[in-house]
């Protein structure tokens, strides 16, 4: 299964970092770009118990400026002493600047699944305390380019998942997007 998982994402970051649109004579950045992230979050309903998790997020573009981008998302979170695995989708924009210098902001909504397990051991089947639910997550952060086909991100984040007893952890979002411009 973690195997599975890492040659997925592999094939994900891979094929949007090398995607390319081509207009006229002229090259042009590619339309969708992915996101690779670790976030620390605290829980305040477990008087701010400290997790982290991962996520990776692709996006792709919906207008020709390139300001609005349409997000899916697989995050991993730690919530309290379990762990909760969620699939969504949702917007980003730029607020300010673009992909090159920016400030953005996204919403992700979709589906979720908690165990006391952890991300490692999910057992949809036999495991009793395997819980299912909505999962919302959003933020605010900023990006700045390294190379043409790099750029470091930070963001605040927010989340709320119905699985795990309407918890919300906060927190905060570093890493690495790469793929268009």
């Amino acid at each position: 299964m973690r195997l599975a998982a890492a040659l997925l994402m592999t094939l994900i970051s891979v094929g949007m970092s090398t995607a390319q649109e081509e207009m006229g004579d002229e090259p042009q950045p590619s339309g969708s770009w992915t996101m690779l992230s670790v976030h620390r979050t605290w829980s305040p309903q477990e008087r701010d118990f400290p997790n982290g998790g991962f996520g990776i997020q692709s996006f792709v573009d919906l207008d020709k400026p390139r300001r609005w981008w349409l997000g899916f998302a697989l995050r991993g979170t730690g919530v309290s002493k379990r762990d909760v695995l969620s699939l969504m989708i949702g917007p980003g924009v730029y607020l300010a600047g673009d992909s090159r210098l920016g400030l953005f902001a996204y919403v992700h909504t979709g589906l979720a699944m908690g165990s006391s397990q952890g991300l490692g051991g999910f057992d949809v089947f036999s495991d009793p305390s395997t819980t299912y639910g909505l999962s919302t997550v959003g933020g605010i952060g900023g990006n700045i380019e390294v190379s043409k086909w790099l750029r470091l991100h930070a963001a605040l984040v927010g989340s709320w998942f119905t699985a795990e007893r309407g918890q919300t952890p906060y927190g905060v979002q570093i890493g690495i997007t790469f793929g268009g411009r």
